[in-house]
């Protein structure tokens, strides 16, 4: 063999093959293990060909499988140098046009309780990076998106950044049910951060299914692996900021079919004008999304322990976009004229929508998830925002009715001093706020919101008066 290799090309090129990549040393060392190898062959080349397309079809497009059979060959062939020059994934990224849309592609993330190792094949870009957050999100929040996809959970969590964000994830999650080990654990600390709700419903999590997985489900050749702790930080944000960026559209969507829908008046050109406005300021700021979407989704008498951040999200677009329409209406009609943002009418007044149907109550009650406007809960509820405009965009019940008092016990008991704070205006979707919307008259409503200030405002001096008097 030896003499052969210094005059046939091939030979030699087989002997630098096999003491280059494959550690051997000579041909002493080759010839030995080549006389102990017995190859034996089962089949015919025809049968391991076909036996090879049935199982590509398991995975790939039957009109395809020519094709595939083809790019697996000359990439094979292109990429051979030695047995380990390429992986799975890299194929994989080849041959993605051609797997059949109902195969299953999926993310996972696993966990030692302290780092976090990410794979899956939502992500088959040729990059160096395995699942992207824009490439992750955009396909598990995707309500048109051709595959299925699932998300899978795994590992002794411990309660990081991470973790709330992939709670988020999997919450507003559009494909298969999320797959999740400790699953009794999840659920608890899923519904633990939202009070059991995210606001639509009195049964929001009675359709939610988590299934249960194992640790060990998915043994995979590459991954992901954050062991810094800015590493983790660093892409729970870019997941974070990826969710919103969608949640924002789709609230931009409804918004502008809102104000599609409205009839031809004054009211709907400066609606739509403000809009144009709020979401150029709005659209590429994922800060003040987060600023905007975290006071409609929690009242700050539900606590800090419930985080809005995991409330925002697909399932919530209805909550978020009735509640900034109605700011828009305020902005509009108490501004005259001028933009000053979301969260302020004048200098004087600020204003807050509050967007839940459903909140889980008072940090300082047993949890129970109740209407917004739920009676007993309405004077903690308003007492413990800061603005002087509430807006209570689910609730469709009157602002004097939800105060338990007449027009007239109203004047009486706003201008008491020892009475509950209470904000200068109250504002829900009733239907008398509903009728003057629909009649589109920006002087109406802005008549009858300036009035509810202004009987605010005389009843407090009154008050102030009838005190100093009597001293």
């Amino acid at each position: 063999m030896e003499e052969q290799a210094k005059t046939d090309k091939h030979t030699n090129d087989i002997f630098l093959w096999l003491t280059t990549w494959c550690g051997f040393k000579d041909w002493h060392h080759i010839i030995k293990l080549f006389d102990i190898l017995r190859l034996k062959a089962f089949e015919f080349e025809d049968d391991i060909k076909e036996r090879t397309l049935r199982k590509l079809k398991e995975v790939f497009m039957e009109s395809k499988i020519e094709i595939v059979q083809s790019l697996i060959l000359s990439y094979i062939d292109s990429n051979s140098t030695y047995s380990g020059a390429f992986k799975p994934r890299h194929l994989l990224g080849e041959l993605q046009d051609y797997i059949r849309p109902e195969f299953e592609r999926w993310s996972m993330f696993k966990t030692n309780g302290r780092w976090w190792t990410i794979s899956g094949t939502h992500d088959l870009e040729k990059n160096e990076e395995i699942e992207k957050p824009t490439v992750v999100i955009s396909k598990l929040w995707n309500n048109s998106c051709a595959t299925v996809n699932s998300i899978k959970i795994c590992g002794n969590y411990s309660d990081d950044c991470m973790l709330n964000s992939l709670m988020r994830l999997s919450l507003h999650f559009l494909g298969n049910n999320p797959f999740c080990s400790n699953k009794t654990k999840w659920e608890n600390s899923l519904e633990n951060k939202t009070g059991k709700t995210l606001g639509i419903s009195e049964n929001d999590f009675d359709t939610l299914m988590i299934l249960s997985l194992s640790d060990d489900t998915y043994s995979v050749s590459e991954s992901r692996n954050l062991n810094l702790i800015d590493e983790i930080e660093d892409y729970a944000s870019q997941l974070n900021d990826e969710m919103y960026k969608i949640t924002f559209n789709n609230v931009d969507d409804d918004i502008s079919k809102k104000i599609k829908d409205m009839s031809k008046s004054n009211l709907r050109s400066e609606i739509e004008s403000r809009w144009n406005d709020w979401k150029n300021e709005l659209k590429d700021d994922t800060g003040r999304q987060r600023e905007l979407f975290s006071k409609i989704l929690r009242p700050n008498a539900e606590g800090e322990i419930i985080s809005a951040e995991i409330r925002s999200g697909l399932k919530t677009v209805k909550l978020l976009s009735r509640a900034i329409f109605m700011l828009l209406i305020l902005s509009v009609c108490l501004n005259e004229g001028k933009n000053k943002g979301f969260d302020v009418v004048t200098d004087e007044l600020r204003m807050k929508a509050i967007g839940l149907a459903y909140w889980s109550g008072p940090s300082d009650c047993s949890r129970k998830v109740v209407r917004i406007d739920y009676h007993k809960h309405m004077y903690k509820l308003l007492a413990n925002e800061t603005e002087e405009i509430i807006v209570l965009s689910n609730s469709n019940v009157s602002a004097n009715n939800l105060l338990e008092d007449s027009l007239t016990g109203e004047a009486e008991q706003v201008g008491l001093l020892t009475e509950c704070k209470r904000p200068k205006l109250l504002i829900t979707y009733d239907s008398y706020f509903e009728r003057l919307v629909e009649k589109g008259d920006i002087s109406c409503l802005s008549r009858h919101l300036k009035e509810k200030i202004y009987t605010y405002d005389k009843c407090i001096t009154d008050s102030i008066k009838n005190v100093a008097g009597g001293v």
